[in-house]
């Protein structure tokens, strides 16, 4: 779904493909939307598979918008805390996904219950949010892998996180929120948002999964539309729609 990524791959398999055509390849992906397309090219054969061995549940949370931008921000943060305290009060883990390194350390300080935090100050922040069991993870950020142990040993329950963290690091987690619908200032693509998403209800960790994507009302119906193909999984529970 990126322009700008896959050319390395492309012509590596190219090549593979003129030097050594009898080559087996085989493509894995949970969230490709042209797989017809890719399988033509290589001369493959498409296998799809709804099977999980986790069940993963999706909901959209809707919320409005502040006359500002501060309050924006909060009233996020507030439907945010609402889903980590609903599921860390009976033992669970939560992934906080955040579009910006600003926007993860904002909504650590408000989890962590931090007001007299300088957001400036990453490490600072990081090593005051720990205590209060919440993990800042993100690439450039000194104490990153130890949030990340800190979540694995299961003695940090909350670990707010850029989206690099969705590419290749399996932190299970009981339940994933994805907070923001911009990465950077690149709108979030259904893709990205599954990557995320799928991170809940690991296998061999959690019996099941639940993922959250906040979302204004006025954009409800374009987010409960994507992605065509979600997982199924339990029935969402009342108490968090909005």
């Amino acid at each position: 779904g990126s322009s700008g990524r896959g050319s390395t791959l492309e012509a590596l398999l190219a090549r593979l493909r003129m030097i050594a055509d009898q080559t087996r390849i085989v493509g894995l992906s949970a969230t490709v939307s042209n797989a017809d397309e890719i399988a033509g090219w290589l001369n493959a054969v498409v296998v799809r598979s709804e099977w999980r061995p986790v069940q993963l549940s999706i909901q959209v949370l809707g919320f409005t918008p502040g006359r500002t931008r501060r309050e924006t921000e909060q009233a996020k943060n507030f439907l945010v805390k609402q889903v980590v305290d609903d599921v860390t009060t009976t033992g669970g883990q939560v992934v906080v996904f955040c579009g910006s390194k600003w926007n993860a350390r904002q909504t650590a300080a408000y989890l962590a219950g931090l007001t007299d935090v300088d957001l400036d100050d990453a490490e600072g922040l990081a090593a005051r949010c720990l205590p209060a069991g919440v993990g800042v993870f993100y690439r450039g950020l000194g104490l990153a892998k130890e949030a990340e142990l800190e979540f694995r040993s299961r003695r940090c329950a909350v670990l707010v996180a850029t989206s690099g963290l969705a590419q290749g690091v399996n932190l299970p987690a009981r339940a994933v929120i994805v907070r923001d619908t911009v990465l950077g200032r690149d709108p979030l693509s259904a893709g990205d948002a599954l990557q995320m998403l799928g991170r809940a209800g690991r296998a061999g960790q959690e019996t099941e999964g639940h993922g959250f994507l906040l979302a204004l009302n006025d954009n409800l119906g374009r987010w409960g539309r994507t992605p065509s193909r979600r997982p199924l999984g339990p029935k969402p529970d009342p108490r968090l729609a909005c």
